[in-house]
């Protein structure tokens, strides 16, 4: 008998716990999730409701990945849904076959080289940052992210549009996609919006696009600002770069890099962990 299962987040995690699901012959019914913006849209192929309808589905297991299960946990025991039907799943439950692996990384790894050319040619400096970072300094696959993370000081916020611009007009399959619009903590008043890439080819389900994301350093005095962390430094990690070696291609990274990892991840940040609470 087919089990009938719901999904607890249409982002990244949810969209590969449906293709897991498709392997598994489990009978995806749909998607719920707490963005009010994404409640009736389709995400492959399957429709996103507010949580609430969990109230009154008639389902056989509910499946929680990603950063928030905590708090998704806490949502599902005030809606009273038995444990017994909460699954739980990681990175190894999400984790492409390895022949979709070695695709998405293919997009991946090709998609950053162009990048990095682009801004080493306009002499725009960068750090991969967050989650690129730790993965490359466990020596992991980039593939397996949810996207690239690359720093860039925001003195070059404009001159970085223009270059996001070139960079999709002059190769297939890229675009930009306007994400996020960050506050900074030391600028105050000013709104910036995020700036990001995204490289796929179109019908393609398997496996989710190459998507890298431009993350800003705002600096000011003793004051250096992640605006993707809001997270204000008083070391200077990013003064200059220090480089890696990495699947054939050398990547920039902060200096004092185990520090800084150790401040977004904890000192335990080189242990390989299921599921995605960092």
């Amino acid at each position: 008998m087919t089990k009938k299962v719901i999904i607890f987040g249409a982002g990244y995690h949810g969209r590969n716990a449906l293709r897991s699901c498709k392997k598994k012959n489990m009978r995806v019914l749909f998607f719920v999730d707490n963005a009010k913006k994404l409640i009736s849209k389709k995400i492959l192929g399957k429709k996103v409701y507010n949580p609430k309808i969990l109230k009154t589905s008639n389902f056989d297991s509910i499946i929680v990945s990603g950063r928030y299960i905590n708090q998704i946990f806490k949502q599902l025991k005030e809606f009273n849904i038995s444990k017994k039907k909460i699954l739980f799943w990681g990175k190894k439950e999400l984790k492409l076959p390895k022949n979709l692996l070695e695709k998405r990384a293919k997009e991946v790894y090709f998609g950053l080289k162009i990048i990095s050319d682009y801004l080493k040619n306009h002499k725009i400096k960068f750090w991969l940052d967050l989650g690129s970072l730790l993965f490359i300094s466990r020596n992991q696959s980039l593939a397996l992210t949810s996207d690239i993370d690359l720093l860039v000081e925001f003195k070059d916020y404009k001159r970085l549009q223009k270059i996001c611009q070139k960079i999709c007009f002059e190769n297939r399959y890229f675009k930009i996609s306007k994400k996020k619009v960050y506050k900074s903590k030391i600028l105050k008043k000013e709104k910036i919006t995020q700036l990001t890439i995204i490289r796929s080819k179109k019908n393609n389900f398997d496996y989710e696009p190459a998507i890298f994301e431009f993350n800003l350093l705002v600096s000011k005095k003793n004051k250096f600002e992640n605006l993707a962390k809001r997270r204000i430094y008083k070391t200077n990690y990013w003064q200059s770069q220090e480089f890696i070696d990495h699947k054939k291609f050398i990547y920039p990274v902060p200096i004092k890099r185990n520090e800084y990892l150790k401040t977004l991840y904890g000192s335990n940040w080189r242990a390989e962990k299921n599921f995605f609470l960092n």
